[in-house]
Order: C-alpha cells, then structure tokens, then sequence
C-alpha cells in the first residue's frame, strides 16, 4: 500500500486494487502504516 502510494497511485486507485470500502479506508490504513514505520525508525 505505501509503496504504491509512494509510485503515485491514489487512494481512490488503491482502495480499487484492494478491495476496501472507500478511499477514506485507504486514506487511514495507509496513515496508520505510515505512522508505524516512522515508529520503527526512531530507534
């Protein structure tokens, strides 16, 4: 999901791709990914 969002395609795209209800599902699971990898690299 990041990666794809990374290579530019949008949530609407992505949300399509996976399977998900909505761009705004995409939107917070992609935030949430987001959120933990920067976690992962604080340390």
């Amino acid at each position: 999901m990041v990666l794809a969002w990374g290579e530019g395609f949008t949530d609407n795209q992505i949300a399509q791709e996976l399977g998900y209800q909505s761009a705004n599902v995409a939107k917070v699971s992609r935030l949430r990914c987001l959120d933990k990898l920067r976690e992962l690299y604080k340390y």
